[in-house]
């Protein structure tokens, strides 16, 4: 029902989490995952001073709705939990790494050819492949609090009415999780070899823009 309970039941259900704490591994990855919890809960704190009725009801009809998944399939039960669960995965996407998203990487390049000069064949697979990561959406992320107004397929997004005290929430959690990148960034900066090496993995956490495949695409497109 929670992050932690997804990551230590699933994703990392083959070994104890403190223990891969403790050996530094998924660090990135688990600074952000602890900023979840305390952003679900404050959240939907904000929904239930606002419209305690209308977030009642809101609360009732997620449930029933993930019920339809099947008895005993999900565990869901309210919004904060929903909100923990998609922003848990929401980062784990934006932070796995597959072919078509480090295909133009230098490290990668390298490999699709055993050659000094690329066939059409390789340099086509490139920038075949190399094309589904194209059109990244600024400001997508979990815990964005960017709130533009704009038109999705013909709807007014009305998210600037929200209501201010769940926009403080919002706004508290996006500068924390950008601090976190900011500081990434930073560190990774005072190191050119290690960046050069292995920047293409570690640039998944940092600020947005930086390669355009970092956890901004959380959604995918």
């Amino acid at each position: 029902k929670t992050a932690n309970e997804f990551i230590d039941n699933f994703l990392l259900g083959a070994c104890r989490t403190g223990s891969v704490r403790k050996a530094g591994l998924l660090p990135q990855f688990l600074k952000h995952a602890d900023l979840i919890g305390p952003f679900s809960n404050e959240l939907g704190a904000a929904f239930a001073k606002y419209q305690p009725d209308l977030y009642t009801k809101a609360n009732q009809k997620v449930c029933d709705f993930l019920s339809d998944c099947g008895r005993d399939i999900s565990q869901i039960d309210d919004i904060p939990t929903w909100i923990q669960l998609m922003s848990v995965t929401g980062i784990m996407h934006g932070s796995t790494l597959s072919f078509s998203r480090v295909i133009l990487t230098e490290e990668m390049l390298k490999r699709v050819t055993t050659s000094d000069v690329y066939s059409s064949l390789e340099s086509g697979l490139a920038s075949t492949v190399g094309g589904t990561t194209v059109g990244m959406i600024e400001d997508r992320h979990v815990f964005s609090a960017a709130m533009q107004q704009e038109t999705i397929r013909g709807t007014l997004n009305k998210v600037k009415l929200m209501d201010p005290i769940a926009k403080q929430v919002l706004i508290k959690y996006d500068a924390l999780s950008s601090k976190l990148k900011t500081d990434l960034y930073n560190s990774l900066c005072k190191d050119p070899k290690k960046f050069r090496e292995q920047g293409w993995v570690l640039t998944d956490h940092c600020p947005d823009g930086v390669d355009g495949k970092q956890l901004t695409i959380t959604t995918y497109i």
